[in-house]
């Protein structure tokens, strides 16, 4: 398989797919408020499916060449994530809806997968357990979000630190998967960082987390959750403790002055903790977090290297 024809490829793909949906989709009603900036400017919505199709078309053709059925099981699983992705778009699914919608898309894993998960043998009860897991890994992805290039920035490092690892581990199959994605977000990003022209939508940021908990569940390589998902639990977390505790109406909003963001009261998450020590511009928060992922992602090979290798 020719590696750079796949590039090639693929970034072709993503670039004129996002170009035309930007353009297509605010005309059918997919496009959001960009709140974190003073103008509250309109961007394109959902534009995520420029990222989604040549990853599908991608595992098509990995499953022609290498005839892993995992490459078809993926194909489905991440289809029907990012259809629901879509749908909740037009349909604004709460968030029990959500979550069960998430793991019934779940149960399809289930057949496929070891019934040991972190080396505990769970037997019957992964029927329970996997569809679950995949419901959080997908939400997890899904709400450490807000700002220009954060998602898609954060699952472009993510998605780098797998092609790498999966390489060095000589998983030929996992290592396609996520060189693909890799490609794919990088071309993407430029259209969703600050000033974000296309916002990703549920279409896209759900499946990433599909696209995660499938391949490493699959593999047996689930201590790689953790690394990937920890910030996404953390601010999970805040939001949980903080907004289970407070009434609705004493939410407040994100402040905007002079470029600038300010915590200005209201629920925690990840972002507003980190406005909270210091208001900053939106780019640079961003970053923050980006590099906050990587410092993760390094102190996990070190431990791999001495503990679990």
């Amino acid at each position: 398989m020719n590696l750079l024809i796949l590039s090639f490829f693929v970034a072709l793909s993503t670039f004129f797919l996002t170009k035309i949906f930007i353009k297509i989709l605010p005309k059918y009603g997919f496009y959001g408020i960009d709140l974190h900036k003073e103008d509250k400017r309109i961007v394109a919505e959902n534009v995520g499916i420029s990222v989604i199709i040549p990853f599908l078309i991608s595992l098509i053709i990995f499953y022609n060449e290498l005839g892993a059925k995992f490459f078809l099981i993926l194909f489905v699983i991440t289809s029907l994530t990012s259809f629901f992705g879509f749908i909740d778009r037009i349909f604004k699914f709460k968030p029990r809806e959500k979550i069960l919608g998430l793991t019934l898309i779940g149960i399809f894993l289930t057949p496929f997968v070891d019934r040991e998960i972190f080396g505990i043998n769970l037997s019957y009860i992964s029927y329970i357990i996997i569809p679950i897991g995949f419901s959080i890994s997908c939400n997890l992805t899904n709400m450490l979000a807000g700002l220009n290039g954060l998602e898609i920035g954060l699952a472009l490092i993510n998605s780098i630190f797998l092609t790498i690892f999966s390489y060095l581990k000589n998983n030929i199959n996992l290592f396609l998967i996520f060189f693909t994605l890799t490609i794919s977000l990088s071309v993407f990003l430029r259209y969703n960082f600050y000033p974000a022209r296309a916002f990703p939508g549920d279409t896209l940021t759900l499946a990433i987390g599909a696209i995660y908990f499938s391949s490493i569940v699959y593999y047996d390589m689930d201590f790689l959750l953790i690394p990937l998902l920890i910030l996404n639990a953390f601010d999970a977390f805040l939001k949980f403790i903080t907004a289970g505790i407070m009434y609705r109406e004493k939410f407040k909003p994100t402040l905007i002055k002079n470029g600038k963001l300010y915590y200005n009261g209201g629920y925690l998450s990840l972002i507003r903790l980190i406005l909270k020590i210091k208001p900053d511009k939106e780019w640079k928060v961003v970053l923050k977090i980006y590099l906050l992922q990587i410092i993760i992602l390094l102190i996990f090979i070190l431990i791999y290297n001495k503990f679990i290798q």
